[in-house]
C-alpha cells in the first residue's frame, strides 16, 4: 500500500483543522488573544472575514474553518449556543446564505421556552424546511454549557487521524 509516506500539505491542513477546533472548543490563553484579535467585531466566529494583515496561522486556521464547522454539531444541555451560528439541528449554520438575520446574538433558550418554540419574529428570515426542522426539534434543558460534537467520531470528541482522513479523502486520486 505504498511507502507511507503522507502529503505535508494534508499535515498542514489536518493540523490547521486541530487549531481551529481547539479555537472553538477552548478557554487557553491563546484562544483568548485570538478572539479578541480577529473576532471582537463579529457576532459569532463563523462570521470571521479573512483579511490581508491576519497573522499566517489565523489565515491557515480560517482555511481549515469551513470543513471543521461542517464536522461540527452542538449538544444541547443549558440552551446557551447560538440559534443562528451552531449547528444544533444538524441542518447546518442557519445564518448561513441569509441577508438578514434578526438578533443575531439569539441563543437557543431565548427562543424556547416551556418546550415550545417562539418563531413569531424569525419566520421570515427561515425556509419553510427550516422552520419545520426547528418546530421538530425539541430538547431538554438542563445545567451545563452546550457542548460542540466532533461528528465523525463517535465519542464526539476531535481525532487528528479522522480530521486527516476527511482531507486525504479530498484529494483522492481515481
Amino acid at each position: 500500500n505504498g511507502l507511507g509516506i503522507r502529503s505535508i500539505s494534508d499535515i498542514t491542513a489536518t493540523f490547521s483543522c486541530k487549531l481551529w477546533w481547539n479555537f472553538r472548543t477552548s478557554l487557553q490563553l491563546w484562544v483568548r488573544y485570538f478572539a479578541s484579535r480577529y473576532g471582537s467585531h463579529v457576532p459569532h466566529p463563523c462570521c470571521i472575514q479573512l483579511k490581508q494583515s491576519d497573522s499566517l496561522v489565523w489565515k491557515r486556521m480560517l482555511g481549515a474553518h469551513q470543513m471543521v464547522e461542517d464536522k461540527m454539531q452542538l449538544l444541547i444541555l443549558q440552551g446557551n449556543g447560538s440559534f443562528w451560528y451552531e449547528d444544533w439541528a444538524g441542518m447546518g449554520c442557519l445564518a448561513k446564505d441569509k441577508l438578514h438575520i434578526p438578533g443575531k446574538h439569539l441563543q437557543l433558550r431565548d427562543l424556547f421556552k416551556n418546550g415550545t418554540w417562539l418563531l413569531t419574529d424569525m419566520a421570515g428570515s427561515l425556509s419553510l424546511q427550516e422552520q419545520n426542522k426547528v418546530l421538530s426539534s425539541k430538547f431538554l434543558l438542563t445545567a451545563g454549557c452546550d457542548k460542540l460534537a466532533w461528528k465523525p467520531m463517535p465519542n464526539g470528541d476531535f481525532s487528528l487521524l479522522s480530521a486527516y482522513n476527511i482531507i486525504r479523502k479530498k484529494h483522492a486520486v481515481l
